[in-house]
């Protein structure tokens, strides 16, 4: 079976692709806005989420937090970036924004919209699910 660094899902929005690559054994994945493209229309519901006692929110520091039954899940801010000619990153600030109570975008400064942005939403599980032993029970 061949094994692949990375996977790309071309057009996932309007000129954006969605690339899944693994990470020191974590699955990531970035948004690749094309030139031209609106980033504004990447935009995710958070279904999972049906109580309204459990509602996403934005902390004081960027993240997005998903309350769930006794832990949360946790989206750290996005770090965006576009590559400059000499291959150098350039930060584009960037944040979470809620469309909604369950639907969640991105809020961009303005960038150079002739190159590609890249949008990364680093993830990770926060509360007893970040103990494995919490979350797995006793091995």
């Amino acid at each position: 079976m061949p094994t692949y660094a990375k996977v790309k899902y071309k057009n996932a929005y309007p000129g954006v692709d969605l690339v899944y690559y693994g990470n020191q054994r974590q699955l990531e994945y970035d948004f690749v806005v094309g030139p031209g493209a609106d980033p504004n229309t990447i935009m995710f519901d958070i279904a999972a989420v049906s109580d309204d006692h459990l509602m996403p929110y934005i902390d004081p520091s960027g993240d997005l937090v998903i309350p769930v039954e006794g832990s949360e899940i946790r989206f750290h801010k996005p770090l965006v970036y576009q590559t400059n000619a000499n291959g150098e990153k350039e930060v584009v600030a960037g944040n979470f924004v809620l469309k909604g109570k369950r639907r969640v975008g991105f809020a961009l400064a303005a960038y150079d919209h002739t190159r590609s942005l890249v949008i990364v939403p680093a993830t990770y599980l926060g509360g007893a699910w970040s103990d494995p032993q919490a979350f797995y029970g006793p091995q």
